[in-house]
């Protein structure tokens, strides 16, 4: 379903940091980094152990449900012209998107709840709704970076950072211009323009392939959001325009994302607090899961944002340390973490040569600050060196 509650594949994906409260007695040690989290990981090293990741995280094509991409150049750039001036949630563009799309989304949203069709004679009722979002002057650009079929975000229009974060899209603007390029769909069909319309329709699913593609785990997740929701208002488009030669390819398209969502819904667990825990990120807390992360890393089967995951994992499994004492408000020279292992150095210097650039860009930066820290002398400076970080 397109609503985020009604959604399970995201439960993976949208996992927060382990939550820390505030440390008033005595400094924070390895011996209570161990006690926290080595439960988390032993349970998620048997699960990775015991799946092969190359058949849970297949490939997914779309191209059956699309026009066919023929254009050239990165249509994340043209995304991002879109996007970038709304990622801060107290933007005035972001809140005026917000505030036009908002009784869409609600009609979405309970159209999907009780299954209910989504065509132009439901949507009389926020006839004026559609108008206004159908004539957002940005769909255009959406239109045109959906053409296009190379898509890269992470890593080519935005950088990578020293810690290898990036400004992510949140699913909340994603979600937005998707209603809103249903939205012009609706007044298309209405109009009876039907090819113009299914192309906007289908460009909801083809700008869910891009996020898709990308490897930023989120994302990647975020992606098969998009177009679960595109072949859900594809299905009901096509039937009611007697087109049901199509519908067969929707269907496989929904079904094949829903297959993976279960598939990798039982990869994730919950720890003895109901917390849910992510296994790739788990794997990363001890050196004895650094060759299953190393494993994933390289196996060039996998979506570039799983491979990505374990890169980003082998980084902060062991800078986790220091994101607690951060988080913690204590004296970072409280703290008495161990350097960075060799072995997990090594790994990630492995990964330098990968051929996919925004893969090798994480693994030079991360093995970078990771060596910075092993000379360090102690553990509060390795701790002030990674809160000074950008």
């Amino acid at each position: 379903m397109f609503a985020m509650r009604h959604i399970p594949m995201l439960l993976i994906c949208l996992i927060c940091l382990f939550s820390c409260k505030r440390v008033d007695d005595g400094p924070l040690t390895e011996e209570l980094f161990r006690f926290t989290l080595e439960k988390q990981f032993a349970t998620a090293k048997s699960k990775m152990d015991t799946v092969k990741i190359e058949e849970i995280f297949t490939p997914i094509d779309h191209s059956n449900v699309i026009f066919e991409q023929k254009s050239q150049g990165n249509a994340a750039e043209l995304y991002w012209e879109v996007f970038k001036d709304k990622l801060d949630s107290r933007s005035e563009s972001r809140q005026q998107l917000l505030e036009t799309v908002e009784p869409i989304m609600q009609f979405v949203d309970l159209s999907i709840k009780e299954n209910l069709e989504i065509s132009p004679q439901k949507a009389e009722s926020i006839k004026a709704d559609l108008q206004k979002a159908a004539r957002l002057p940005e769909l255009e650009k959406i239109e045109q970076a959906a053409q296009l079929r190379y898509f890269r975000l992470t890593g080519e229009v935005v950088p990578i950072s020293a810690k290898l974060t990036v400004n992510l899209i949140p699913m909340t603007l994603l979600r937005a211009y998707s209603v809103a390029l249903m939205a012009k769909a609706l007044e298309r069909e209405n109009s009876r323009d039907i090819s113009s319309a299914e192309r906007l329709l289908q460009t909801i699913v083809a700008m869910g392939g891009h996020f898709a593609a990308d490897p930023k785990y989120e994302n990647y997740f975020n992606g098969q959001v998009l177009m679960e929701f595109g072949c859900y208002l594809l299905k009901s488009f096509y039937n009611r325009n007697k087109q049901a030669s199509k519908i067969e390819a929707v269907e496989k398209l929904a079904e094949s994302i829903k297959n993976q969502a279960q598939k990798a819904g039982s990869l994730a667990f919950r720890d003895e607090t109901g917390q849910p825990v992510n296994p790739i990120k788990a794997l990363g807390y001890f050196d004895e899961g650094i060759d299953s992360l190393l494993r994933i890393a390289l196996d060039e089967r996998l979506p570039l944002a799983i491979r990505s995951a374990a890169v980003e994992h082998l980084f902060y499994g062991y800078v986790f340390r220091y994101m607690v004492v951060q988080h913690s408000g204590r004296n970072p020279d409280t703290s008495k973490y161990a350097p960075p292992s060799e072995q997990r150095i090594a790994a990630l210097d492995k990964l330098k040569s990968i051929p996919d650039k925004t893969l090798s860009q994480m693994a030079v930066n991360a093995s970078t600050v990771l060596t910075n820290m092993k000379q360090m002398q102690s553990s509060g400076e390795r701790a002030r060196y990674w809160m000074g970080l950008n």
